[in-house]
This record gives C-alpha cells, sequence and structure tokens, in this order.
C-alpha cells in the first residue's frame, strides 16, 4: 500500500509517526528516512530511541534548503537517501517505510518525480509505504 499525506500545515510526519507507533504495538518494524532533516534533537528523533521496532535515519542535512537553487549537497544527499530508500522498500527491510518530506523533494525536483512514481509503482507489493 502506497500512502500519501500532503497539504499544508502541520499533521502530515505526525500521521505517519501514528501508523508506526501502532505497528509497533503490532511488533512490525518501521523504517522512517527523514529526507530534509538532520537533527537528533527534533522530537522525533528522540522519541524514536523509545519505540520499539522503529527507526529512523535522517538522511538530509541540518541547514536550510534553497528549493530555488539547492545546494548541490543537498540534491547529493536526496539522491543518497532516494537510493538508501529503493534498498529498504526491495529488500523489505522494515513492514512500513516512512519517507518524510519526499514529497517536497519531488515537488522542488530535487528528485525526476517520474523515477520515483516509477519505483514505487513496480514495487507496490513489497512493503506499506508512506510519504509526507
Amino acid at each position: 500500500m502506497l500512502q500519501v499525506y500532503t497539504g499544508t500545515g502541520k499533521g502530515k510526519t505526525t500521521a505517519a509517526l501514528g501508523v508506526a507507533l501502532r505497528a509497533s504495538g503490532y511488533g512490525m518494524k518501521t523504517l522512517m528516512l527523514s529526507f530534509l532533516k538532520d537533527d537528533p534533537e527534533y522530537g522525533e528523533a528522540r522519541a524514536a530511541k523509545n519505540l520499539p521496532w522503529f527507526t529512523l535515519r535522517q538522511v538530509g542535512r541540518d541547514a536550510f534548503v534553497n528549493f530555488r537553487n539547492p545546494d548541490p549537497i543537498d540534491l547529493k544527499m536526496c539522491r543518497d537517501g532516494w537510493e538508501e530508500a529503493k534498498e529498504a522498500i526491495s529488500s523489505h527491510a522494515a513492514d512500513i517505510i516512512i519517507l518524510d518530506e519526499l514529497n517536497i523533494v519531488l515537488a522542488t525536483q530535487m528528485l525526476p518525480t517520474q523515477e520515483v512514481v516509477d519505483f514505487l509503482r513496480e514495487h507496490k507489493n513489497n512493503v506499506e509505504v508512506i510519504t509526507t
């Protein structure tokens, strides 16, 4: 299943984390890749240490991203994060894989949308994927 949480304002990541919390209660593994964050003090990063079966990997950097003219390091980190996501999905590394802020990465063309859509379509039966 693919779930896409989008829209303005808050609540998208929180909704995805609610799915992860419920899944953890049933012993299901969740992997969350956070594309535009790298700060161990974010609330979800701090909480992740206390939630069984939940792994959070922050694959972005802790700096402002200029979406109109992204720094090459931000583009590389998005690409590396996407490669990690593809491997996790292909190998069924977790029951649920949350691709946090991937929608922003796609909307700002930091990754090619069609590439991501094609991959997710091709691997739709591997794991449950949530994008925010």
